[in-house]
């Protein structure tokens, strides 16, 4: 009984760390291209608008890019599914598009990290909770936008106002200004939105910003593997008191 025990525990005590070493993370690279841009206009008349807006949310999912596409698919598509990372963002300013001060948007981008799979996408840009950012979009299926040109139209908006870019390529650099964002909206005839009348369409999910952390469903492998391990150990604990409790109760029966 006593070698039966043994090896049970010994079992409870290995096999989360088999599990643990099984579930080793799949990391791929991708590599997309871009058409880098001269001039702020140039990088204007390839988007479909240009927005300031307040991060709010963060989602990632298996998607399948092709959902809902209606056109002629390229020779070479196949039915297959990429991890794709959303963010959710309420309009500040508009400069350009047809998007209203308010609404909830979502910017979608390939790459990110799911299910033990790590799908690294350098151009991505990694946004924050909270984060206020001016991006050219792409797209016009509202409410859904892709970023223009991820490495020239995708600035951080500074406590400061200033404006930097996400990826900090110096040579890439468009000289962006909010002189020319304002030249922008006067140029398309757009009324500036300099009071906070974005509030007044905020959805109540989103009203608790303070005490609301980004809610990412990204779930840490690392606390996986932590919960496995400690799991095992409690079970193997459990186990070593119950056999100490029987050899402890089967040493009184021989005295007696």
């Amino acid at each position: 009984m006593k070698k039966i025990m043994l090896i049970v525990v010994v079992f409870v005590l290995i096999f989360p760390m088999v599990i643990v070493s099984a579930e080793e993370e799949v990391e791929i690279d991708i590599l997309i291209e871009f058409n880098y841009f001269r001039s702020v206009e140039e990088l204007r008349a390839r988007s479909s608008a240009i927005v300031h807006l307040e991060i709010l949310d963060e989602r990632v999912e298996w998607v399948n890019p092709w959902d809902g596409f209606e056109g002629e698919k390229p020779y070479n598509w196949r039915e297959r599914y990429e991890i794709f990372t959303t963010h959710t963002a309420r309009i500040i300013e508009v400069f350009q598009g047809d998007i209203n001060v308010g609404e909830i948007i979502e910017i979608r981008q390939i790459g990110g990290s799911l299910d033990g799979t790590i799908l690294r996408n350098p151009s991505m840009v990694n946004f924050l909770y909270g984060d206020n950012v001016l991006l050219f979009l792409s797209g016009s299926n509202s409410p859904r936008y892709g970023i223009a040109q991820p490495y020239q139209g995708a600035y951080l908006v500074n406590n400061d106002g200033s404006l930097s870019s996400y990826h900090n390529h110096l040579s890439d650099d468009l000289g962006l200004t909010w002189e020319i964002l304002n030249q922008i909206q006067h140029d398309n005839g757009i009324e500036p939105n300099r009071t906070n009348e974005a509030e007044s369409n905020y959805p109540e999910e989103y009203n608790d910003r303070e005490t609301s952390p980004n809610p990412t469903i990204i779930e840490s492998n690392s606390v996986k593997k932590i919960g496995i391990i400690v799991t095992g150990t409690i079970l193997a604990t459990i186990l070593i008191i119950l056999m100490m409790r029987r050899r402890n109760r089967d040493k009184a029966k021989d005295k007696n």
